[in-house]
């Protein structure tokens, strides 16, 4: 019997090596940087060192190991919750309000974020509020399905929509310095 068709399939697989969490990335193909390439060398090895103690170790009470309480109490709000908050905004968060010239605790007094939210809701001063010059202004219509399908569905004009076009969001983020980080092929984490 002779072979009329062979397939031939190369992968180009990339498998990192285990965590101390025993996790790792399975690539399909080489990435296209390597994920830890700003990770000292001593932090990838596969061992960690460990020390014996007779007794428990110490545990020492807030702020430890932070300075204050104030960082203490910063980097706990950061750590807790919502796994959106990133280091940069933290930053921006202490350099742009915390840190600001006119920032004063005071005012803060009574402070609900929820009645500032319904504040800006009601505002109708739009021409307050300035766009970046990429955003664009349109009128939206929103279909509302009504319980009879004979009487089809109801439109709803929303005035003044602002957005900014997905391309020019994407162009800017490929762009950006960081975007060389970026891992542009999928990988499985196990």
């Amino acid at each position: 019997m002779r072979i009329q068709r062979v397939l031939l399939t190369l992968r180009d697989t990339l498998q990192t090596a285990f965590s101390s969490f025993r996790l790792c990335q399975l690539y399909p193909c080489h990435p296209s940087f390597e994920p830890n390439k700003f990770i000292p060398l001593p932090l990838l090895a596969q061992s960690c060192p460990t020390t014996v103690q007779d007794s428990l170790p110490n545990v020492f009470p807030p702020p430890y190991p932070f300075p204050n309480l104030i960082v203490y109490w910063l980097m706990s709000w950061m750590n807790m919750g919502s796994h959106q908050k990133s280091e940069a905004e933290i930053q921006c968060l202490i350099k742009g309000v915390l840190q600001a010239d006119d920032f004063d605790v005071k005012c803060l007094e009574g402070f609900s974020v929820k009645r500032s939210l319904q504040e800006l809701d009601k505002d109708e001063g739009r021409d307050r509020i300035t766009f970046p010059d990429d955003w664009v202004e349109t009128n939206i219509t929103i279909n509302i399905p009504t319980k009879l399908r004979e009487e089809g569905p109801i439109s709803y004009v929303i005035p003044g929509f602002h957005y900014c076009p997905l391309l020019e969001v994407i162009c800017a983020a490929f762009v950006d310095m960081q975007a060389s980080a970026f891992h542009l092929l999928p990988f499985k984490h196990l």
